[in-house]
């Protein structure tokens, strides 16, 4: 009895502790933003977040750690060639291990585009970012969004660390329980502790792949020429054209005056009682 009030008594407190650490530890992840908006590449290298080490508290030691960052680009390009930059831009996807995740491509009478979603090694980020822009006629949009998230996975890490510890401590403690009451309250326990674990690995796992790879929303475009005019047509031709639209317009006279039938007669009713009640009015005029 006294084994199982302390076991309640600690599975108790361990409660308390993970209700308070649940609780956001850290501040908002920092966001930088660096734009190139409308305006004509100048062929200078661009360079941005470049990775560094970062010191920070745990356990009273500083600890150095890798920044997290996540960079997401997105470019708008003219290109004199649409199939020959796609050709170059599978090159430099080749050379700077970039993959893509979607591809679309539209044509209109104005221009044919190219829609690209790809993923990018951080380490690559930079090279491959200045490689498609040096291939462009004109750069329309040019923006680089930059979010630092190490201090979040810092914490994630520590919070993952303390719950494994935790856990070691109930295995220890499940092991030297005397009956099956002790057993189930521990087991009981384990099992939250175990899914809280799990959902501290995905997140860290999320934030490393996330940080891993830069995502690069990639649109380029090539404007089209104006087609040329169509040669001159026969006389013969330009007559059955236009008695083809005659008889168009004739037909589609015939089909409106059906549909609207009943707002005819209506009409013509309506035009009819005025007339009688017009006649009727000068007939009674004359007797008076």
């Amino acid at each position: 009895m006294k084994y199982t009030l302390i076991i309640s008594l600690l599975i108790s407190l361990n409660w308390s502790c993970n209700q308070n650490s649940s609780q956001p530890s850290t501040k908002e992840a920092a966001a930088e933003n660096v734009s190139f908006a409308h305006g004509a590449y100048e062929g200078n290298d661009i360079q941005v977040s470049e990775t560094r080490s970062t010191s920070y508290a745990t356990n009273n030691t500083l600890q150095p750690v890798e920044n997290k960052i996540i960079k997401t680009a997105h470019v708008v390009v003219e290109v004199k060639s649409e199939k020959d930059y796609h050709q170059e831009l599978k090159q430099l996807m080749q050379q700077n291990q970039v993959r893509y995740v979607q591809h679309n491509r539209t044509e209109s009478d104005y221009n044919i585009r190219h829609f690209f979603t790809l993923k990018c090694n951080n380490k690559k980020f930079n090279s491959f970012i200045n490689a498609i822009l040096k291939q462009a006629v004109y750069i329309q949009t040019h923006q680089i969004d930059v979010q630092d998230v190490t201090e979040q996975f810092v914490d994630l890490k520590a919070r993952l660390k303390n719950k494994k510890r935790t856990e070691e401590q109930y295995v220890a403690m499940l092991q030297k329980a005397n009956s099956i009451q002790d057993m189930l309250l521990i087991e009981k326990e384990l099992s939250r502790i175990r899914e809280n674990i799990e959902s501290l690995q995905g997140q860290i796992n999320y934030i490393h792949l996330k940080a891993s790879e830069s995502t690069i929303e990639l649109e380029f475009y090539e404007n089209k020429q104006m087609l040329a005019k169509a040669p001159g047509r026969s006389f013969w031709h330009k007559a059955m054209d236009k008695f083809t639209l005659g008889w168009n317009g004739f037909e589609s006279f015939i089909l409106f005056s059906i549909n609207i039938w009943p707002f005819a007669i209506v009409l013509a009713g309506f035009w009819w009682g005025v007339k009688r009640w017009k006649k009727n009015k000068d007939i009674k005029s004359t007797h008076s």
